[in-house]
């Protein structure tokens, strides 16, 4: 399916404003059923055991949080993602203050920014 602008759909005829507008459907339809069977097959995978931290950690893990915490500072872009299918995003940070911490224990969802606990008053 091409992508054409606003423009140049008002200038079709109705028929073919139609027809594009029953193809752009059929395109998103597919598109989301493509994307709930994906999110279906990360969701329903079942997690294998993981070894306990922090022993499986790579020694100089600490030191690539903190370095790729201030790169995320820098520019105020994080990494997010699901993590079980292989599916990693750049998003907005939304909370400069926080720290990425990585942990073998959830499946899935390994490396995470986390916000600074609140203070109590």
């Amino acid at each position: 399916m091409s992508d054409f602008s606003i423009h140049e759909f008002l200038k079709l005829a109705p028929e073919e404003r139609k027809r594009a507008l029953e193809a752009l459907e059929a395109h998103a339809q597919l598109r989301y059923e493509n994307r709930k069977k994906q999110w279906e097959e990360c969701v329903n995978t079942s997690p294998q055991p993981v070894p306990e931290e922090p022993e499986n950690f790579p020694p100089n893990l600490d030191v690539f949080l903190e370095e790729l915490s201030r790169l995320s500072r820098k520019y105020g872009l994080k990494i997010g993602g699901c993590g079980c299918c292989g599916s990693p995003e750049i998003c907005e940070l939304d909370e400069p203050e926080g720290k990425y911490k990585y942990t073998t224990r959830t499946p899935g969802a390994s490396l995470t920014w986390e916000k600074p606990a609140k203070e109590k008053q």
